[in-house]
């Protein structure tokens, strides 16, 4: 296991046949580098790397003989999260190698209050900012007070 801030290793000591499973907790550039992310590399000896750090499931990552997963978090914690699908996750060794399923849980999928994040005049894409709000509702000030909810965000409700 490597904790947050620890070196991911480029090697790990392991007999022959047997399977390694790495757990790790860091910000890791699974789709394309940004800032302070660490990129995704083979290690040697290891089949499988798990991350836990990050909050959205990402797709799994190929790199030589190494496969990263990043699975992303058991809820949705923020807005950001909308499309994330909470899920828990069975992992085995099987004739392909390590391999992962995801087992999706059953959740309630408007359960962010949208209010200030889109107009309901405009049509913005999911996760776009809008003008602030007030208590009310309605981002664009139309006075129509209804609260945004996910399925609004693309259509218009006044």
């Amino acid at each position: 296991m490597t904790p947050h801030g620890a070196e991911i290793p480029n090697t790990i000591e392991a007999a022959a046949g047997e399977t390694v499973v790495l757990v790790t907790h860091h910000d890791l550039a699974f789709q394309g580098a940004y800032p302070g992310a660490a990129p995704l590399k083979q290690i040697a000896g290891c089949q499988m790397v798990v991350n836990g750090h990050m909050h959205k499931t990402t797709p799994s990552v190929p790199i030589g003989t190494t496969v990263w997963h990043n699975p992303g978090n058991i809820t949705r914690l923020s807005v950001d999260c909308l499309d994330h699908v909470p899920s828990v996750w069975a992992w085995g060794v099987r004739c392909l190698g390590v391999q992962a399923e995801q087992i999706a849980l059953m959740y309630e999928r408007d359960c962010f209050d949208m209010t200030g994040l889109a107009g309901c005049r405009g049509l913005l894409k999911a996760g776009s900012p809008g003008t602030a709000a007030g208590a009310s509702g309605c981002a664009d000030g139309c006075g129509c007070g209804q609260p945004l909810r996910r399925a609004d965000l693309l259509t218009k409700h006044s």
